[in-house]
């Protein structure tokens, strides 16, 4: 059984669950050490892997079986994931309200006519009508892509909304 391992040994078959189980912690810590690796991450000092061993088996002495790690990773993950769906449900609500729908309106409108303008001054510059649309379009759509891209907000504006672009 599991008790009568060593912490030397590798691993042992627990009778009472009839799973594999990494015995003492030099075993445990060598497992998360290599998941890290076969990740491609750095490797985790001991301290991480003795944090993640008791997260993960609930125990302080070491032990943590394989299966018990996988449910760790679920169940971490499926926070992970349950925050970004309940995330974009709020971002979804939260541009239904009056007020959003407003200022969207008014970034709408301001492409509009910064597009306007830069079309009125490229056809005064005698371009050709489709360069001058072009020019309008930039116009339009540069400021507001200048400022996303400086702020990191990627994807900009216009690709995320096309109604930006449907403006300009």
């Amino acid at each position: 059984t599991a008790t009568d391992a060593t912490a030397t040994d590798a691993t042992a078959t627990d009778a009472t669950a009839g799973s594999t189980l990494l015995t003492g912690e030099p075993a445990s810590l060598s497992f998360l050490a290599a998941r890290s690796a076969a990740l491609g991450l750095r490797p985790l000092d001991l301290q991480a892997r003795a944090l993640a061993i008791q997260e993960a088996s609930g125990r302080t002495d070491g032990l943590m079986r394989p299966a018990e790690w996988k449910r760790l990773v679920g169940r971490t993950a499926f926070a992970h994931h349950e925050r970004l769906v309940l995330s974009d449900f709020v971002a979804k609500a939260h541009g239904q309200h009056l007020g959003q729908q407003l200022l969207r309106g008014t970034a709408l409108l301001g492409v509009c006519f910064f597009s306007a303008s830069g079309s009125h001054a490229a056809g005064e510059a005698a371009m050709h009508a489709v360069g001058a649309l072009l020019v309008g379009a930039v116009t339009g759509l540069g400021g507001g892509t200048v400022n996303n891209v400086m702020v990191g907000a990627t994807p900009v504006g216009w690709m995320s909304d096309t109604a930006f672009l449907k403006a300009a």
